[in-house]
């Protein structure tokens, strides 16, 4: 992901063309960096616009879904009620591993806070 930081202005002929586009072609584990990446089409109140497109062959999908259930929402996504199932579907495992991220942060600075205990006990620093 290249980055757009506010020091970075855009000519006013793309600004009144409708600023930058983003098009994503697939979801992170985190929807912390896709919020971070959508964020670079417009800074300081610049126009911007993002583009979602995701693949049933996405990583994320693969790692998670089931071959049978891919295979049928591939099958019939053709019809727009299967494409809002798999984006909702795409959505909630991005959550899911949201929350296992989280679980492991969490988990590491609890064994953090147990060392600094075990160090500080046998007082070295």
């Amino acid at each position: 992901m290249a980055g757009r930081g506010t020091d970075i202005k855009i000519d006013k002929e793309i600004d009144l063309l409708g600023g930058l586009h983003i098009i994503s072609t697939e979801k992170f584990p985190s929807s912390r960096i896709d919020k971070q990446l959508f964020g670079r089409t417009a800074r300081q109140g610049q126009n911007g616009t993002i583009q979602e497109i995701y693949s049933l062959d996405d990583y994320l999908l693969k790692k998670n879904l089931s071959p049978i259930i891919r295979n049928f929402l591939k099958r019939f996504n053709n019809y727009k009620f299967i494409k809002n199932i798999s984006m909702f579907i795409y959505n909630i495992i991005q959550i899911k591993e949201d929350l296992k991220s989280s679980f492991r942060r969490k988990k590491i600075l609890q064994r953090d806070f147990e060392i600094e205990g075990y160090l500080s006990f046998s007082s070295i620093d």
